[in-house]
């Protein structure tokens, strides 16, 4: 047995042991969240092992009540989680990219038309929040301008994408 192995037995074990009795027996599925709070304290203890006991069960119970699993970074020595799944890419309205190189020369003047058409059917205030992103302003410096928030940017960014489908189907 490794020196970390038996220290995180010897220390951390009984402290996380008492932990669990405390907080998860209660819990239907207690003695599988105090197995699963048990890998998230050596986990802890590996990459912190200079905290308290108390700290490291406290944390990994309140990991394993949340649901959360433990994740190393992508820098980490032993890579990024395999488990992990990355979220879909969300499309962007761009208006500048209706159009690319190539394209057919009447599609790019009816899509030109159909834009200025589709434009002219915004509110006043959504016209504007497009135009200002179309020229390239960030997300940041369009909701300053408008007083709201970037959050409500980009769900006017998504409603817009979906509209312009909408008026080009």
């Amino acid at each position: 047995m490794a020196e970390s192995e038996s220290t995180f037995e010897g220390r951390y074990l009984p402290v996380l042991r008492q932990f669990s009795g405390k907080y998860l027996a209660r819990l239907a599925n207690g003695e599988t969240l105090a197995l699963e709070a048990e890998s998230e304290a050596y986990l802890g203890y590996l990459a912190a092992p200079d905290q308290p006991p108390e700290s490291i069960a406290y944390y990994a119970i309140k990991r394993v009540k949340s649901g959360r699993q433990h994740q190393e970074s992508s820098r980490s020595m032993t890579g990024p989680n395999p488990r992990r799944v990355a979220k879909p890419v969300r499309e962007l309205f761009d208006p500048r990219a209706l159009c690319r190189e190539g394209d057919d020369p009447a599609l790019i003047v009816a899509t030109r038309l159909d834009y200025w058409a589709w434009m002219d059917g915004l509110p006043d205030r959504k016209r504007r929040i497009v135009r200002d992103l179309a020229n390239g302003d960030t997300t940041q410096d369009v909701a300053a301008r408008y007083g709201l928030s970037e959050g409500r940017i980009s769900q006017i960014r998504r409603e817009c994408l979906e509209s312009w489908h909408a008026f080009t189907a």
